[in-house]
């Protein structure tokens, strides 16, 4: 039914001339088989071309084997890229990082570890306090016993001291009345010698000079005397106190 000038058997014809020309242009392909569908050596994508004449059912169709043609002279389709399983995500990885977590679910975490750490921390304030407390009594307790031992010392030095000026005062008093008894006794004397005008000026002025001195001596005595009534008051005070 065809003619040789029909537009359809010229490209029949020529393609069908020029089709081995064509097959090294796309390389990943092979001639129409029924079971052979692709080269699997060279084809690294693993996919089959549309224009395929193994896929066509009008493989001889003129139409087809252009369109065979255009696509072999076109580059690929880039493939559908099929991540392998070692590189697929793991279910933990779908969980959101503490980071990245609203705050209203960090203060709950927060609150929830801090109201379980709260007891733990009450309990070692309350013994820490406790043992404070017992090392304070302990030396409170200590330095009351050496107040007291301190006090009996002190009031044992105290009327040892007391004692001391006591039995000093009996002794400035014994000297304090014996240098009276002279002191009357050289009154007497020089009484006596004026009395009795004793002519040598020589024992006169010899008396004299004893009153003087005796009398010097007695001031010194009182004064002494008066220093150590006066110590003797600040040590019974300061027991007193005491």
């Amino acid at each position: 039914m065809s003619s040789s000038n029909h537009p359809t058997s010229n490209i029949e014809d020529a393609f069908s001339s020029n089709f081995l020309d064509f097959i090294p242009a796309s390389p990943d392909y092979v001639p129409a088989s029924p079971r052979k569908i692709y080269s699997s050596s060279s084809n690294s994508f693993g996919i089959v071309p549309i224009a395929s004449p193994s896929l066509s059912l009008f493989h001889d169709d003129p139409y087809v084997k252009v369109m065979h043609v255009y696509y072999a002279k076109k580059s690929p389709i880039p493939p559908l890229i099929i991540t392998p399983p070692s590189s697929m995500p793991k279910p933990h990885e779908f969980f959101l990082p503490e980071e990245l977590l609203s705050p209203k679910k960090q203060r709950h975490d927060q609150s929830s570890s801090s109201t379980s750490i709260l007891p733990q921390i009450i309990k070692i304030g309350e013994s820490s306090r406790k043992t404070s407390l017992e090392q304070h009594k302990k030396q409170i307790e200590e330095i009351q016993n050496h107040l007291d031992k301190l006090s009996l010392d002190r009031i044992e030095h105290i009327e040892n001291k007391i004692e001391g000026l006591g039995q000093g005062r009996v002794i400035i008093q014994q000297d304090f009345d014996t240098l009276e008894t002279e002191l009357q006794q050289a009154h007497a004397q020089i009484t006596k010698l004026y009395r009795k005008q004793m002519g040598s000026n020589h024992k006169i002025s010899l008396a004299r000079f004893k009153i003087t001195k005796l009398e010097y001596i007695i001031n010194d005595i009182q004064i002494h005397h008066q220093v150590d009534i006066e110590n003797l008051q600040d040590a019974l005070n300061e027991l007193k106190n005491n």
